[in-house]
C-alpha cells in the first residue's frame, strides 16, 4: 500500500512540475489541468494511506476527501473546498467554450495545487 501511495504522490509532483512555465493567457486549459490531476493524485494518496480504496469516479474522490477532513481545521477544510473547486474548473476546462474565467483563475489554482499537494503529503506522512 506505500508503494501505490508513493507513486500517487510521485505522480502529484510530476504534474505540478510540468505547470512550470505555463502562460494562463494561452495555456489556461493544460494549467487547469495540471493542477486538479496534481491534487487528484494526492487526494487519492491521503485515501490510500488512511485505509481507503480509491474510487473509480473523480467525483467521488472528491466528495471522499471532503469526507475525511470535514473534521479536522480550518486549513483542512480550505484545502477541501480548493479540491472542489479545481474539479469544476476542470470540467469547465473540458466542456466550457469562451470561458474567460479559466484564464483569470488558472494561475490561482497553480497555487492552491502546490499547497494542496504539499498538504497532502503531511497527511500522508
Amino acid at each position: 500500500m506505500k508503494e501505490e501511495v508513493d507513486l500517487h504522490l510521485q505522480k502529484a509532483r510530476s504534474f505540478l512540475t510540468q505547470m512550470q512555465g505555463l502562460e494562463p493567457g494561452t495555456m489556461a486549459e493544460t494549467m487547469v489541468h495540471q493542477a486538479y490531476y496534481a491534487m487528484f493524485h494526492a487526494a487519492i494518496a491521503v485515501l490510500l494511506r488512511r485505509g481507503e480504496e480509491a474510487p473509480l469516479r473523480h467525483a467521488m474522490v472528491v466528495g471522499r476527501f471532503g469526507q475525511l477532513i470535514k473534521d479536522m481545521d480550518e486549513k483542512a477544510r480550505q484545502m477541501g473546498r480548493a479540491f472542489n473547486r479545481a474539479h469544476d474548473l476542470r470540467l469547465a476546462a473540458d466542456y466550457a467554450v469562451g470561458n474567460k474565467v479559466l484564464a483569470e483563475t488558472a494561475h490561482g489554482l497553480t497555487e492552491d495545487a502546490k499547497r494542496f499537494v504539499v498538504f497532502c503529503e503531511s497527511l500522508c506522512r
